[in-house]
């Protein structure tokens, strides 16, 4: 009788095998729509995660973006304090050597000037006094 009744389950009388294709075909339908509302569910949840991560990566590149703009305006302002210091210091160097070549220039000018206005012919006490006034002078 459990042989039978196992025999009535697994494979059905013939009459029976209509309805039992039926049942089957009905609950395999069931299971199929469970599974399409489960997929369009779970692909409901993907789309609102990965929108929500786009919107993260946005803020962040966002934010990312915006520091690099802040140390960009704070790298310029140094550079162009640095511009201004290199400015100052190479300032003060060109006039310390300026100031050191016209003083050369002034020591030797009274030498100069001596020389280029001697003259061999000129008598010694006209020389003399010609070489003082110019030492006078400077």
């Amino acid at each position: 009788a459990a042989t039978a009744a196992l025999s009535a389950k697994v494979a059905p009388a013939p009459s029976d095998a209509a309805s039992f294709a039926c049942e089957m075909g009905h609950a395999a339908g069931e299971k199929l729509a469970t599974a399409g509302q489960i997929v369009k569910g779970a692909a409901g949840e993907v789309k609102d995660i990965t929108s929500g991560l786009a919107e993260q990566a946005a803020s962040h590149a966002s934010g990312a973006v915006e520091g690099v703009i802040e140390q960009a305006a704070k790298q310029k302002q140094r550079m162009e304090k640095l511009a201004d210091h290199f400015k100052e210091l190479l300032e003060g160097f060109m006039k310390r050597k300026l100031h050191r070549v016209l003083k050369i220039l002034v020591q030797r000018l009274p030498g100069l000037l001596k020389s280029a206005t001697d003259d061999t012919e000129m008598p010694r006490r006209v020389k003399r006094v010609k070489d003082a006034a110019i030492d006078a002078i400077w």
